[in-house]
Formats: C-alpha cells, sequence, structure tokens
C-alpha cells in the first residue's frame, strides 16, 4: 500500500487544548483558560486519546481504501464507538441512500486497516471529589437546552452552560446569531456562558473521503459531547452533564434496506444507559449524565416550555440557517422552522414569542409538514412524528389557528385525527421511562411533569 494511502492521525495536547493533523490541516478543541490544565498530563491525555477516536473512529467507513495510523494505543471507549457506530450504519445507509450489507462490509474492512503505533492496557482518569447540586449544561439555545436549564434551575441545581463554538467554516450564519443570543442570554440572566472551540467534525467534511463519511459525524455524538465537557465537569467539581435527548429518539424505523434504524441512536435512552455504565469506570464513579427531557415527546416539551417558563421564549433558536428566508434567527425554509411554528399553536402559546413573524400556514410552506408529504430527514422518519404532527395540527385547530394549511388538514386528517385523539394525547403527552434520571433528581422533576401535563393526557 502507497504512502498516499495511508491516513495519519497525529495528535497533540497542550495546557489548553488538544488538536489532530489530518491531510495538511490541523483541526482541535480549545478550552477557556485554567479548564484543561485541572487535569493532570496523563490525564489530558488519556482524555484526548478517547476524544479523537469517538470523533474520527467513523473512518472506517472508508474500508480497504486506506491505513489508518494511530499515534496512540486502543483507548478506553474503542468497544464502545464501535458499539455507536453500529447502530448508526443503518440510519448513515438510509441518508446516503447505499446498501446496508455493503456498508458493513466495508466498515468491517475499514476496521481491519486501524493501526495502534502503541500498546499496553486501556488507561482511566482518576477520582474526584464532586457536588451532586452542580451541573454543567451543554447549551446550543433549542428548546431542549433552554428547557432543561429552566428545570435545572428550579430544581435547585448551581448550573454553568457551556457553548460549544463549532463548525465555523460550515455554517457561520448559525453561529454569528447563537453568539448574539448567547450575550443576550448572559446579560438577562446574569448566568456566564463558557465557551469551547471544536472544529473537529470538519475533519470528516473531507473530499477525501467517500460520500457516507459525511453522514457519520453525528455518530456517537453524545458521548464526544461529554468527553470535551469533562474538564468543565472536573474543574467545577460537577457531578453531572446534562444534555437534551428527549423521547423522541427512542423511536425507530425501518430502512430502505429493510434493517431498523434510529434518527440518532446516540441520543435513545438505550445508549445513554450503556454509555453511563463505561464513564463510570472511566471516571471511577466521578461523572455522569443524563438528560432532564428524557420521558418527554417534542409537544410536551414545547407545553411546558411556553406555560412554565415563557421568558426563556425569546432566546430559542431551533433552526441551523442553512435556508434563505429569514431575516433573524428562523430561515423559514426548513422543517425545524415549521416545526416550531406548529408546536407554538398547537400548545396555545404563539410562534411571535419566539421571533417567528412569518404566517407557516400558507400554501408555500405545505412541503415543510411531514404530514402533507413534505421534506424528510432521518428524524422524520419514525412514524411517530406523523402522529405527533397530527395532534399538533388538531390541537392548533382547537387553539384558533386558521390558514391554508389549516383547512388541508381538515380536509385530510380531521377525522382520523378526531378518532385517534385520546391515544395521542396518551402517548405525546405522557410521560415515559427515566431510567437515567438518578432518583434523587427524579421524584421532584415527574412532580413539575404532572402538574403541567396531567390536564392534557
Amino acid at each position: 500500500m502507497n504512502e498516499k494511502d495511508r491516513i495519519k492521525i497525529k495528535s497533540k495536547v497542550t495546557a489548553n487544548g488538544l488538536a489532530v493533523g489530518l491531510f495538511k490541516k490541523e483541526y482541535c478543541l480549545a478550552y477557556p483558560k485554567g479548564i484543561f490544565g485541572c487535569l493532570n498530563e496523563k490525564e489530558r491525555r488519556i482524555l484526548a486519546e478517547n476524544f479523537l477516536f469517538c470523533r474520527l473512529g467513523a473512518l472506517g467507513l472508508s474500508g480497504q481504501k486506506h491505513k489508518i495510523e494511530w499515534d496512540f494505543k486502543k483507548p478506553f471507549f474503542y468497544d464502545f464507538v464501535d458499539y455507536g457506530l453500529k447502530k448508526d450504519l443503518a440510519r448513515i445507509c438510509q441518508e446516503n441512500k447505499i446498501d446496508q450489507a455493503r456498508l458493513e462490509e466495508s466498515w468491517k474492512a475499514g476496521k481491519k486497516n486501524f493501526l495502534f503505533i502503541k500498546t499496553g492496557g486501556k488507561e482511566i482518569l482518576g477520582k474526584r471529589s464532586v457536588n451532586d447540586k452542580k451541573i454543567i449544561l451543554a447549551m446550543s439555545f433549542g428548546k431542549d437546552s433552554l428547557l432543561s436549564y429552566a428545570l435545572a434551575k428550579e430544581l435547585g441545581f448551581d448550573v454553568l452552560p457551556v457553548f460549544v463554538r463549532e463548525m465555523e467554516n460550515v455554517n457561520p450564519r448559525e453561529l454569528k446569531r447563537k453568539e448574539s443570543i448567547m450575550k443576550a442570554f448572559q446579560k438577562n440572566e446574569g448566568r456566564k456562558t463558557k465557551v469551547l472551540l471544536d472544529n473537529m467534525d470538519e475533519a470528516l467534511y473531507r473530499r477525501e473521503y467517500q460520500k457516507e463519511m459525511r453522514s457519520a459525524d453525528n455518530a456517537n455524538a453524545m458521548l464526544a459531547f461529554a468527553m470535551e465537557l469533562l474538564p468543565f465537569a472536573y474543574s467545577a467539581r460537577a457531578r453531572y452533564i446534562v444534555m437534551g435527548n428527549e423521547q423522541n429518539f427512542n423511536d425507530s424505523f425501518v430502512n430502505r434496506c429493510g434493517r431498523k434504524a434510529y434518527p440518532s441512536f446516540d441520543q435513545s435512552a438505550a445508549y445513554l444507559a450503556k454509555m453511563n455504565q463505561r464513564l463510570d469506570e472511566f471516571t471511577d464513579n466521578t461523572l455522569r449524565c443524563l438528560s432532564l427531557v428524557e420521558p418527554l415527546y417534542n409537544i410536551a416539551e414545547y407545553k411546558i416550555f411556553f406555560n412554565r417558563y415563557p421568558d426563556l421564549l425569546q432566546y430559542n433558536m431551533s433552526c441551523d440557517l442553512e435556508k434563505a428566508g429569514g431575516a433573524g434567527k428562523w430561515c423559514l425554509g426548513c422543517t425545524m422552522c415549521a416545526s416550531s411554528f406548529l408546536s407554538s399553536w398547537a400548545v396555545g402559546g404563539r410562534p411571535e414569542q419566539m421571533g417567528i413573524k412569518e404566517d407557516m400556514f400558507k400554501p408555500r410552506y405545505r412541503d415543510l409538514y411531514i404530514i402533507f408529504g413534505g421534506r424528510q430527514s432521518s428524524y422524520d422518519m419514525p412514524p411517530a412524528i406523523m402522529e405527533e404532527q397530527m395532534l399538533e395540527f388538531l390541537l392548533a385547530m382547537k387553539n384558533g389557528a386558521k390558514g391554508h394549511l389549516m383547512e388541508l388538514f381538515k380536509k385530510k386528517f380531521l377525522r382520523q385525527a378526531l378518532a385517534k385523539e385520546a391515544c395521542f394525547r396518551k402517548k405525546y403527552f405522557g410521560i415515559h421511562s427515566s431510567d437515567n434520571i438518578p432518583r434523587t433528581i427524579r421524584t421532584s422533576l415527574l412532580k413539575i411533569f404532572k402538574q403541567e401535563l396531567k390536564s392534557l393526557q
């Protein structure tokens, strides 16, 4: 095999972050001063190796084309990264319209081409003393993270929000808008948000790789978040890292090859449970990850958000701004904008509270709604998405929503929606399994959910 057919992973660890050299370009994590330094030199190296393999392990999808040389030994999370990627192959296959059997063979061949230049046992981090009332919150300023912030505050946690500044060169419009929102949030909430620079995902967006790599950047993303947020937790002596995984991610669909697939397996409760088992071992029972919104579907989250914490709606941005259209924090051209618009009407709120000033029940927005056969990504594929949207249109109608698409809904789906309304309410306003939430938190959290949702079920 020629030298040009080798991908060499060259890692570098410093006092304030880590970097990896790939195809003569460097990708990095850069922490605020003093955060990464809470780990000793050995711990920084161990964390760096696990994070880099988590982010770049999907290079194995390049099959037999490349030998991939890692300048470290097999990391602690090697097998778990393997597990997460295996579970995500069905989604990657669906998104790239490729045969899954072929993708699986390519992946197996690619793993055989991994070369770890060092040997030895798998290493873990040292134990820390922690404060159970301190949490690190991954703050994206979407509804999941904002609702998690509000819930954590009400539950009496000392919340340290962390914003991950990522994909700057891929989607600068989104980043610029979120930075503006973050400044307003910090000023009004009096809550300093730490910023982590991360452009590692861009390493998988290179022309040298097969096209399926462009869907692999989401595989094991939650483990990557846990790894890169870990120094913040160790620095603050925080017990928990809080993420925004909701009930919708536990639903599955059958992909084009007849295989079971998840919209994002790494955001499922099953993945989180296994990840916490490994984190317990890796951190010597110092750190765990959890989601405060794990038991809730999308519409239930919005109901609590609008009814209990309306002051935070002004910061909500659930759009990546890749489409042209909106002048603010909503592009008005994607399914996320349409979904947020519809959900606000369904729960008795108004889109204007989140900054959506356009009427997205006009005819030209039809293709943004799954219920009318609109655009579909893997996030929209589970049958539950169709059911939840049907319920949302029904409730929006009852809340007085008007427009062309409301009339289309009445014509096509009203009879079916009314017949299944009770069933839909029970499911989508229900409080589902919360096994990943510690008992010390669960009782008080579920009490809030019951207060807000009981009358809607």
